[in-house]
């Protein structure tokens, strides 16, 4: 079940490794997850719908489809009573030969904020999971209590927003390799890590229909537009019905609309618990219904195409219909705004005749954004001292990157940039990188990211070490959970 799909369909029960005697080993770690993230705005408002149970968007991982499974509250019916619980499932069944097997070690995260840093839980003494027809999902019950999550000392839940995730390796499938000529990679596993959104107000619309009977059986009313928790909605009715097969003259089709869509990425879901009514105009009695579901670009519209009969809507002593008028009302009672990831760009090259430049420039496009890269094999004193940084500890001493964002002119210049730079440098002897990694936040008008030291010059010179071979140095940047605030 999608995020964009809130009714509960209940396949197959997950399988926690508790449950099948297995250890669970819990760690710190500072690496993100390789394979995929995301975020969830209003984690308690998401405890407090009929929503038992998310699903998050496809992910790609050694060579299959999966999707998270979150239980906000915990899986009651497996002992998640108290805590939040997460499963990995596998998605692509539908694809697989019969009888398939696939065989997985997976780990499952949340971000300490605090720490910038996450809490890794995985099955004990490596276990291998045997995903397959009868246990598409494995998982952990009690993946952490709610108590140590909403401890603010914890740092996993900042403006009731906390992020999961999943680093799945397939046993038996290769990894996917990547070249090192130059390349542009894009891969779905990212999340915007940035400010979370400000938790919403809720409201209602009162909206008087006026002449309902002169409306043709095939008009469609719009409503004027209200916000509610920064998000533009209206209600839609069709008088007669909508054109579905026999609703057409017999009911009055009401529905909810998020009408804001293309301000917001496109990986944005709203959930909403909201209540549609007709006021009854004579005795207080108003008709109502409640749903809870869920809105994004694909899906803009929820409601009812039988919200009420024609004939009970007429029918005098019921109160609702008064002077050819109806009076209709919405009121959203809880919602929250969930992200999915956005994509991480990634950027390979090789920079040849190393020994002949004190500067190299690189630039590339992305998929979404346009970057300018400097690799300074000697440091550079100037940006050094703009930055802050001791000049005497740098220059002369350690290769220096600097990334800017070339179209910075479509922005707000007020607006801040938040992303996580990594610099990997190969060790092309062992395959194996050297790593440095930043965390930034800066206005658009200073997008220019620096890291200073990226490698000493003596480390990277080191014949032994194996950056450096025929001259060369195979370089790949990351640059990590983007966001824009």
């Amino acid at each position: 079940m999608p995020l964009s799909d809130l009714e509960t369909v209940c396949i197959r029960e997950p399988t926690s490794s508790a449950r099948c005697g297995v250890g669970i080993s819990r760690s710190k770690r500072d690496l993100a997850p390789a394979d995929y993230l995301f975020k969830i705005e209003s984690y308690s408002l998401s405890m407090d719908t009929k929503m038992e149970k998310y699903e998050s968007n496809a992910f790609q991982a050694g060579g299959h489809t999966w999707k998270l499974v979150l239980y906000p509250s915990g899986n009651s019916k497996r002992n998640g009573k108290g805590h939040v619980s997460l499963y990995l499932a596998i998605a692509d069944t539908e694809k697989l030969s019969r009888g398939w097997e696939v065989y997985v070690n997976f780990k499952l995260f949340v971000l300490d904020y605090n720490c910038n840093n996450y809490l890794t839980i995985q099955d004990a003494d490596g276990v291998v999971r045997k995903f397959n027809e009868m246990k598409s999902e494995w998982g952990f019950d009690q993946l952490i209590s709610l108590e140590v999550l909403f401890d603010p000392c914890n740092g996993y839940l900042v403006e009731d927003s906390c992020v999961f995730g999943a680093e799945v390796l397939v046993i038996g499938h290769s990894a996917k390799s990547e070249s090192l000529s130059m390349a542009v990679n894009t891969l779905p596993v990212k999340p915007p890590i940035g400010p979370p959104v400000e938790p919403p107000t809720y409201g209602s619309l009162t909206w008087r229909l006026q002449n309902l009977l002169t409306w043709a059986a095939s008009d469609v009313v719009i409503s004027k537009t209200f916000t509610v928790g920064d998000r533009e909605w209206n209600l839609q009715v069709t008088p007669k019905g909508d054109s579905a097969d026999g609703i057409r003259g017999k009911y009055l089709s009401l529905f909810l609309q998020l009408t804001d869509c293309e301000r917001f990425p496109s990986n944005t879901t709203v959930n909403a618990s909201f209540k549609l009514k007709i006021l009854d105009q004579l005795h207080n009695q108003h008709y109502e219904k409640t749903e809870n579901s869920s809105f994004c670009a694909s899906h803009k519209q929820r409601g009812y195409s039988k919200f009420i009969s024609l004939s009970e809507l007429y029918e005098v002593k019921n109160g609702y219909f008064k002077d050819d008028d109806i009076i209709l009302e919405v009121e959203i009672l809880k919602m929250a705004i969930i992200m999915e990831p956005l994509a991480y760009e990634n950027f390979t090259w090789k920079l040849e005749n190393l020994s002949k430049f004190d500067w190299l420039k690189r630039n590339h496009s992305g998929p979404e954004r346009h970057w300018k890269f400097e690799v300074h094999t000697k440091g550079v004193e100037a940006v050094s001292k703009k930055k802050g940084v001791d000049t005497d500890s740098i220059v002369g001493k350690y290769l220096a990157l600097f990334v800017n964002l070339s179209e910075t002119k479509k922005f707000q210049s007020n607006r801040t940039i938040n992303l996580t730079l990594k610099c990997k440098i190969l060790d092309q002897l062992r395959n194996k990188y050297y790593e440095k990694t930043e965390n930034y936040s800066l206005l658009i008008s200073d997008t220019q990211w620096l890291l200073s030291n990226v490698i000493s010059l003596s480390e990277l010179n080191l014949a032994e070490n194996g950056y450096i071979k025929d001259d060369a140095i195979i370089m790949e940047v990351e640059i990590s959970n983007i966001s824009m605030v």
